[in-house]
């Protein structure tokens, strides 16, 4: 009797700790700066920031977060965020221009998806908003994003793959339906709604993913483990007094 019921609470151990289905994905995206102003002094300015400097530009993302989108051309996508009462799936952002790396806010809304579209070809596209919560109204904005897209691109279908492509400034011809760009935004407004801003629009020459370990849900698992032994203890003590009775 004990023998089985000893069985069953390892059985139910293992199968609690399988790892989850969901995947966490770093998307890492390398190219150089179109176009842009730092009136912010983010990156060293306030000035007109350099044509040409190197961008480096970060996101992860959770497909465990989110719903699908209404964005007729995803083929697998998921958004999110505070205007949709959800979390977003994109869960950090960050761009780097130089030696200067600024963190993005993601709290607002974020998208992540696969572009699967008769005409824009194959891509993906990604990005993230926010606000500093308790900012003075209109406060702080931050807005990172990605766009890779064209005919014949090898991406697989679902945003949970990760993959690599390279060459990608190829794609940004003039009059062409195909993009591999990006574009950034952040302002700040003190209490007299006078703002500034740091903004630009980069151009990706690589892009490249890979899967980070996913999150493990610590309380349902600690809560789980806790009670396997609790019965575990008993059985031990129900067995113990039942030798000593006989």
């Amino acid at each position: 009797m004990y023998r089985r019921f000893f069985t069953a609470v390892l059985a139910c151990l293992s199968i609690g700790s399988l790892p989850a289905t969901a995947a966490v994905i770093e998307a890492t995206y390398s190219g150089h700066l179109f176009s842009g102003g730092d009136g912010l002094g983010l990156f060293g300015g306030p000035t007109i920031l350099p044509t040409g400097a190197p961008v480096s530009v970060t996101f992860r993302y959770d497909t465990s977060l989110g719903k699908t989108p209404t964005l007729p051309y995803l083929g697998s996508g998921l958004e999110g965020g505070q205007i949709l009462g959800t979390p977003g799936p994109v869960v950090f952002s960050s761009i780097s221009i130089g030696t200067a790396t600024v963190i993005g806010q993601n709290n607002g809304y974020s998208l992540v998806g696969n572009i699967d579209d008769a005409v824009m070809g194959n891509g993906l596209i990604v990005g993230a908003t926010g606000r500093y919560p308790g900012a003075p109204l209109p406060g702080f904005f931050a807005g990172i994003s990605a766009y890779v897209y064209g005919q014949g691109l090898p991406v697989p279908s679902s945003i949970g793959v990760p993959f690599s492509l390279t060459g990608l400034s190829a794609l940004n011809v003039q009059g062409g339906t195909s993009r591999a760009t990006g574009t950034f935004q952040f302002s700040d407004c003190n209490v007299a709604n006078v703002c500034g801003y740091t903004f630009g629009e980069y151009l990706i020459d690589d892009f490249q993913s890979r899967t980070l370990p996913a999150p493990v849900p610590l309380p349902a698992a600690g809560g789980f483990l806790a009670g396997a032994l609790g019965f575990l203890g008993v059985a031990r003590r129900v067995r113990r007094r039942d030798q000593i009775a006989a």
